[in-house]
């Protein structure tokens, strides 16, 4: 029994997947972390919709957009968004995957190799958004975390996953009406000045313990500012 449990643990020490029975390349690694991240997010949301008050707020929603949002993107999509009158949804090229039929990991998959993003979308008595650019999850080695050797008997220990998020406000890129054109220019302002003056400031980043076969413990290492 020893022999096996200090095997196992020597095997994830030396990055093996005990799944893949070989150490991950480093892009199905980054990959597979990014799937864990979306699934995790989605449990979340799944979870906290089924325990909420109705009434009182509304879903979390998920969902995946072809967008690379990064701060460029982000800025032209705010820009673009004060010439016409689409909705959030519609400007952001929205897909929405926690009421829908089909399989949202086929869609992920697909949006992996092209750089997409998933988004958070709540009303949680606000009109609030969080970006997660797939080009801006990442992981390094070694982790940041001392792993007791349960962790490392578990897959743990060797990788940190980095997941740099923005959180706006939906009125900066919708309008329903002409009457809200000016209320949709003030805040898009604020958005606009922001991405462009404070860029360091408004990126903020989760940290996740991560084994060598990309599933996230769902315990979070920490949160803060984009150093």
């Amino acid at each position: 029994m020893g022999v096996f449990v200090w095997g196992r643990i020597d095997n994830n020490d030396r990055g093996v997947c005990e799944a893949a029975g070989r150490q991950l390349t480093p892009d199905e690694l980054r990959k597979k972390m990014i799937v864990s991240f979306f699934k995790y997010k989605l449990h979340y949301a799944l979870q906290f919709n089924e325990w909420r008050d109705i009434g009182k707020v509304e879903d979390i929603k998920i969902a995946l957009t072809p967008e690379n949002l990064t701060t460029d993107r982000l800025v032209t999509l705010i820009n673009n968004s004060l010439s016409n009158s689409k909705s959030f949804n519609d400007n952001f090229s929205l897909y929405f995957v926690n009421y829908v039929g089909v399989d949202p990991l086929k869609k992920l998959e697909k949006l992996i190799n092209n750089k997409g993003s998933i988004i958070q979308e709540s009303t949680y008595g606000d009109s609030s958004f969080t970006v997660y650019p797939m080009s801006k999850i990442d992981f390094a080695r070694p982790s940041l975390i001392d792993a007791s050797w349960l962790d490392r008997f578990q897959g743990y220990g060797q990788y940190t996953l980095y997941v740099y998020n923005f959180t706006g406000d939906m009125r900066c890129c919708e309008q329903e009406n002409p009457a809200e054109v000016g209320r949709k220019q003030h805040t898009s302002d604020i958005y606009l000045h922001k991405l462009s003056f404070d860029e360091k400031r408004i990126w903020t980043h989760e940290e996740f313990e991560v084994s060598n076969c990309g599933d996230i413990k769902l315990e979070r290492i920490s949160f803060g500012n984009n150093p």
